[in-house]
């Protein structure tokens, strides 16, 4: 039976390996950036950075949905109320998260805690908003399968239950009106 010190490579193959790996990588970026032209270059660019960066606008916006129709039991001490209509009092209160504030939440059993953090870029004359997740390294692998997956879900059902469905007539002494 072979034992695992014998199946496992040694510290010379290894560090062999990574300078291969290295040395054909460095190879394979100076053939492209002489043979492929800098604008395909730059929409390639462009397009693998736009499909992370959809994807994590995804997650975030699923993330702030499901944070702020569950904020009154979660756990955190600020939260921002503003009005949905403010030309009616006694409308629905609209709830929002804090930057910096940290949000705890569970799952199956496992302690999530949650921080919204914004950073203004000098470049653009708006701010990044991004949600820090911590969670015990032994949970990753559940949490960025199941967890996210249920966040996703939870978010799609409430904004669905969301949507309002407002009719409107036309008369000819008023123009449009409210059906109510």
């Amino acid at each position: 039976m072979a034992s695992l010190f014998n199946q496992v490579p040694s510290v010379s193959t290894v560090f062999a390996l990574y300078t291969s790996l290295s040395a054909i990588s460095m190879i394979l970026r100076r053939i492209i950036n002489e043979i492929v032209p800098k604008p395909i270059r730059d929409y390639i660019n462009v397009k693998v950075v736009d499909l992370f960066t959809s994807y994590c606008q995804q997650t975030f916006r699923a993330a702030e949905v499901y944070f702020k129709m569950r904020l009154a039991g979660l756990s955190t001490g600020q939260l921002l109320v503003g009005s949905s209509d403010l030309k009616n009092p006694e409308a629905e209160p609209n709830l929002g998260i804090p930057v910096n504030t940290k949000i705890v939440d569970e799952f199956e059993g496992i302690h999530l805690e949650w921080t919204l953090h914004c950073v203004e870029l000098k470049s653009y004359p708006f701010e990044k908003r991004y949600f820090n997740l911590t969670c015990k390294k032994e949970f990753r692998e559940k949490i960025m399968t199941d967890y996210l997956t249920y966040i996703a879900t939870s978010a799609e059902k409430i904004m669905r239950h969301r949507e309002k469905l407002f009719i409107y007539s036309y008369s000819r002494e008023g123009g449009w009106q409210s059906a109510k």
